[in-house]
């Protein structure tokens, strides 16, 4: 019972955070400048953003820039492009917890 409350505080207090700092700082600027930046990178854009992308993914923190990718791309050429870096950011993790991290992972 305590758990689920925390739970709902935790969740809460994030959501409340994310407005906040939506509605305070200039993020709709940032995101068009953003977009307008890698739009005009053209395709290697797209492999600069794959590859942000698969190390986002690698260290857990890649929720936004699915986001962004839709923004930046549309839907279809995001997702075409999320999917595979998310496979590669996935398979560099697993990989490392083979290999390198391995005592700590157990």
């Amino acid at each position: 019972m305590i758990k689920k409350r925390y739970r709902v505080l935790v969740f809460a207090t994030a959501l409340l955070s994310a407005v906040a700092i939506v509605r305070v700082l200039p993020v709709a600027d940032w995101l068009e400048a953003t977009r307008g930046i890698v739009q005009g990178l053209g395709g290697p854009g797209m492999v600069v953003f794959f590859a942000v992308y698969a190390i986002l993914a690698l260290v857990g923190g890649a929720v936004p820039a699915t986001l962004l990718a839709g923004m930046i791309y549309g839907l279809w050429i995001g997702v075409a492009l999320v999917v595979p870096a998310a496979v590669v950011g996935a398979t560099c993790a697993f990989m490392l917890g083979r290999t390198v991290a391995r005592r700590a992972v157990q």
